[in-house]
């Protein structure tokens, strides 16, 4: 088992979850639209140790998350750094378990990742717009057809309608 040989970040599938608890600034909306536009594509499966798991396979290059049970990230981690893979959290520090996030990699694509993780807020500064977007977001993650393009056809029509209703 070994992790994907992926160097480019923009060539970069990954994979993300949602927690439960969701807490403004920590539910990782921002971090999906950041993200997205960036890599190839993103999936979730709903099983933050499946998800790890398939890190350590070559399946995902790559995975984040934030407030991942210590249940999914203990052993996930294992596997992730056994295969040769990289983990830390969102600021690139040691990964503990009891963390609040959570960020394994291929290694070859986790200072880029990082660095995006760490640009903050998506630019939507209406939060009933992010809602949106990560309800739209998420559905289409849901249904494996999100791609790069379908999220910037969105965050672009989004814009467009934002600056609209301001002229009005």
């Amino acid at each position: 088992v070994t992790v994907a040989d992926t160097t480019g970040f923009i060539e970069a599938l990954l994979a993300t979850g949602f927690p439960y608890h969701r807490i403004k600034g920590q539910d990782n909306c921002d971090d999906v639209a950041n993200v997205i536009p960036r890599a190839s594509d993103i999936r979730r499966s709903g099983s933050g140790l499946l998800d790890l798991a398939y890190v350590a396979c070559g399946r995902f290059d790559g995975y984040f998350e934030h407030d991942l049970g210590p249940w999914d990230s203990g052993p996930g981690v294992l596997l992730v750094k056994e295969a040769g893979g990289r983990v830390t959290d969102y600021k690139n520090k040691p990964f503990h378990p009891f963390k609040l996030d959570l960020c394994a990699t291929n290694g070859r694509i986790h200072d880029e990742l990082i660095k995006t993780l760490q640009q903050g807020t998506s630019g939507f500064k209406n939060e009933i717009n992010l809602v949106s977007f990560c309800r739209i977001l998420m559905d289409l993650v849901h249904k494996n057809s999100c791609t790069r393009l379908h999220v910037r056809s969105i965050l672009n029509q989004r814009t467009a309608d934002q600056k609209n209703r301001k002229k009005k």
